[in-house]
């Protein structure tokens, strides 16, 4: 807690800077910068749109776009190309639903980064630390030479992804579903 001010404005600086700060995004890389280091000895690194990962990326944006494919053709099309690299974070060896929409919803395609989006709160009672979303950014840039995708095909990504039917609530403990229909799913939800 004493120095969680200290680590903020530090990856804020180097936000402003174009280095590479916490996990980097699918789509991006970090090239070593020549004679500079971190305080672990590691070269320090300059943001760049890897060229491989982004044209994943922006494949990804076409199909559910232009060719307003589902989500799940998506998925299905990335897994039978061997030749599509994982997100760094897949730990299944396979693409999967929520990999493609933290793909299709992350602003920094469309070249808007943000800081400081959510905040980890500690659960004493449970022993553990939650992510909740601030009510704003901490920190936010527009950073063009970052863009993958234009805005107006991430804002129609956005208006497709908040149009479609959303899947709620706890699966029936005897699987039968039929017997009990949903009525009130999709009623509520939050456009947020």
């Amino acid at each position: 807690g004493m120095y969680a001010d200290n680590i903020r404005a530090a990856h804020e600086g180097l936000m402003e800077k174009r280095l590479a700060f916490g996990t980097i995004s699918y789509g991006y890389g970090g090239e070593p910068i020549d004679g500079e280091t971190t305080r672990r000895g590691r070269p320090r690194r300059k943001l760049i749109i890897d060229e491989c990962s982004s044209a994943v990326v922006r494949q990804v944006f076409d199909w559910y776009v232009v060719e307003r494919l589902t989500i799940d053709e998506i998925i299905r099309r990335l897994n039978d190309d061997p030749d599509i690299p994982l997100t760094p974070r897949c730990t299944t060896g396979m693409w999967t639903r929520l990999a493609v929409k933290n793909i299709l919803t992350n602003s920094r395609y469309r070249g808007c980064w943000q800081y400081g989006v959510t905040e980890s709160v500690w659960i004493s009672s449970k022993d553990y630390a939650r992510q909740r979303e601030r009510g704003e950014p901490l920190k936010e840039a527009q950073i063009e030479d970052l863009r993958i995708v234009p805005d107006q095909v991430w804002f129609r990504a956005q208006d497709r992804l908040n149009a479609e039917k959303r899947h709620g609530g706890r699966r029936s403990r005897d699987g039968d579903r039929q017997s009990r229909p949903k009525v009130l799913n999709g009623l509520l939800w939050c456009p947020d």
